[in-house]
């Protein structure tokens, strides 16, 4: 499996946007799935969380 993210906008107010995207592989390589998505997450002023909401789309190629 490989994963990857980028941070796409952090507000004062302690919001923060993030992309990310995965790729899930067989054992033999081949990919089974790919992953993308937007994290949106709300830390208090102690750095925390406080809120957590991700969406997520699977992008299946065809099999061979």
């Amino acid at each position: 499996m490989s994963f990857g993210h980028e941070p796409l906008a952090i507000t004062p107010d302690g919001r923060g946007i993030a992309r990310w995207w995965a790729s899930v592989e067989a054992a033999d390589g081949q990919t089974i799935d790919d992953l993308e998505g937007i994290f949106l997450v709300t830390f208090d002023p102690d750095g925390r969380c406080t809120d957590f909401r991700e969406w997520w789309n699977s992008r299946v190629g065809p099999r061979r």
